[in-house]
């Protein structure tokens, strides 16, 4: 059994942005289930408060100093919901009692690397008054990426001794990247902000710091580990992954069948599953409501959803490029999320005079996506980059077809059905980033969505994949096992 302690700024079902949160508090529930002794440490913000009122003190107090100032903060203690894993928060006001995690949808907030060291250093001041020991202590992005560092060059003994440490990069594109003056922030030697180190390109880089000094690096699918080692996906880390390739390991991730049911979604207005779709009608029909979309003019309209960030890296350029002549070629779209400023205008703009065909809605609602997919009959996915393949697996376990770019984890999530068959697949892939390609693709499935029992086939082998976190909870576990097992004496 190995002790793992979590560190992440977001985990559903506390705090979440997105899917960094979903994987999260799924892998730590799964590694639960398998056995490990598994802590998540996370900070206490607004929307815990709002969620889990009742949270028990732990008396221990930190303080970190940054420079001429001395903030505080105390540690409390709650539960994952059944149970199982104990979730450590950490409490400051001033830096996290905030309606946003990480900034409002019109940017980051200023204190940023501030608010995000004092986290790194206030959980390593939690270890070192407890005294707790851990094998393995698991950071996710740049938020917890300077834990490594730590680890490596100012915390090495008594309970820091021996640990290991994990760094899964959920996002090459978000690094943490500071004003060099920061640096003085951390609390570490100004000799570590050189450029094989903490400095990129002049700034402080946060994920770079935790890339070079984290003993495994793990991203959340094989692809996307294999593409973040190129100039196109790499971010301008490319090389460093590179460099860390023998450290770096791509696991496919999962969905959590408890969250992501069709049969059991309170927020549904009919149940349906793989073997009985009926429930689907009714929820389509509940989604062109939600959206605004007539009902009477969408029975020979395929509804398409979009979610998720509105930003560059999940294709907003290439959709808005396609969009109109999407619209043209039959398809009813909705698209539900939030994201960069100029793509919310762009949208709305593309609205104006559409309102029978196209809805905007620009905010993040679970209940809406999880609404939107199960009466979608296809998921848009038209990414630049995709790291997880979350996007494809929740939207095909609600019986939305994906049409998805084939990058990173999008190329594993989804199967082609022309290319597997007439008969077999569970959605539609394109390579080339063009509108030309991406409309290729929605026509082959326009072609399916009219047949109906193919149609109804291609649902049901899309919903009954099995994509359960319960398999790479054992890849993480393996993974941990190797890391702190004891090396082994050559022999003669």
């Amino acid at each position: 059994m190995t002790k793992v302690l979590f560190a992440a700024s977001e985990a559903t079902p506390f705090a979440r942005t997105g899917e960094m949160g979903d994987v999260v508090g799924a892998l730590v529930k799964y590694l639960s289930r398998l056995g490990h002794d598994v802590t998540l440490a996370m900070p206490l913000y607004q929307a815990v408060r709002q969620g889990a009122p009742h949270l028990a003190a732990t008396n221990v107090a930190v303080s970190v100093d940054f420079m001429d100032l001395r903030v505080q903060g105390l540690w409390r203690e709650g539960r994952l919901p059944g149970g199982d894993v104990p979730v450590w928060f950490l409490e400051n006001d001033h830096f996290f009692g905030r309606e946003h995690l990480y900034g409002p949808p019109t940017g980051d907030y200023d204190d940023n690397a501030k608010r995000f060291v004092f986290f790194c250093r206030g959980l390593l001041e939690l270890l070192a008054a407890r005294g707790e020991r851990f094998d393995v202590i698991h950071c996710h992005d740049w938020q917890t990426a300077l834990l490594p560092v730590y680890l490596k060059h100012r915390h090495t003994t008594g309970p820091f001794e021996k640990v290991r440490s994990v760094l899964t990069v959920h996002n090459l594109a978000y690094q943490g990247i500071f004003w060099h003056w920061d640096m003085a922030l951390t609390g570490l030697d100004w000799k570590h902000f050189n450029w094989q180190e903490l400095e990129f390109f002049g700034s402080l880089g946060f994920l770079k710091g935790g890339l070079v000094n984290a003993d495994r690096i793990t991203t959340l699918s094989p692809t996307y580990a294999r593409d973040a080692q190129t100039k196109d996906h790499g971010c301008g880390l490319h090389e460093m992954m590179t460099f860390r390739a023998r450290d770096l390991r791509g696991i496919p991730c999962g969905i959590d069948p408890e969250t992501w049911d069709s049969a059991h979604d309170p927020a549904l207005p009919a149940a349906f599953s793989a073997n009985d779709q009926a429930g689907k009608q009714a929820c389509r029909a509940a989604a062109l409501e939600d959206a605004g979309l007539p009902a009477t003019a969408a029975a020979d309209r395929p509804l398409i959803a979009v979610t998720g960030p509105l930003v560059e890296q999940r294709g907003m350029p290439l959709l808005l490029a396609a969009l109109e002549e999407l619209l043209a070629r039959g398809a009813l779209v909705a698209v539900l999320g939030l994201g960069e400023e100029r793509y919310h205008v762009a949208l709305q703009n593309l609205v104006k005079g559409r309102e029978a065909a196209l809805c905007v809605r620009t905010l993040r609602d679970d209940r809406l996506t999880h609404r939107l997919l199960a009466g979608a009959d296809m998921a848009l996915l038209p990414a630049r980059s995709d790291s997880s393949g979350l996007g494809a697996l929740t939207a095909a376990r609600y019986g939305a077809i994906p049409i998805a770019r084939a990058v990173g984890g999008l190329a594993e999530a989804v199967t082609d059905h022309t290319a597997a068959g007439p008969r077999s697949g569970d959605g539609f892939l394109f390579t080339d980033e063009t509108p030309a390609a991406l409309l290729a693709a929605f026509d082959r499935a326009l072609a399916a969505w009219r047949d109906r029992p193919l149609w109804q086939a291609l649902v049901s082998r899309a919903m009954s994949r099995e994509h359960s976190w319960a398999l790479a909870a054992a890849e993480y576990a393996r993974l941990y096992e190797n890391l702190v097992a004891p090396p082994t004496s050559p022999g003669r």
